[in-house]
């Protein structure tokens, strides 16, 4: 399979929308960073201060701008992937 590269005007507009959704920070992570990014990938973001009343929303709005699903993490939720991603320094901020 060929490699993909991510679509860097969607994933800005992915980010402007995950911060007019109350989001404080947005963040890319794993093949769209590694360069591994494939036709049917989905695209894994993560947010800090994102409301729990447009998570969902918020996925399916996002997955709209950028053309293909996406994994979405809140970083305010301490859970084994979230401590991993911290940790790691395998987050890229692009708000």
């Amino acid at each position: 399979m060929a490699t993909v590269l991510i679509d860097a005007n969607a994933l800005s507009k992915a980010a402007a929308l995950l911060l007019r959704l109350g989001a404080t920070e947005v963040f890319v992570f794993g093949s769209a960073t590694k360069g591994g990014l494939r036709p049917g990938s989905d695209i894994d973001l993560a947010v800090r201060g994102l409301p729990a009343a447009v998570y969902f929303s918020a996925i399916s709005k996002a997955a709209d701008l950028l053309g293909r699903p996406v994994d979405l993490v809140d970083l305010d939720d301490p859970t084994p992937i979230v401590r991993y991603l911290l940790a790691s320094g395998e987050l890229v901020r692009v708000a």
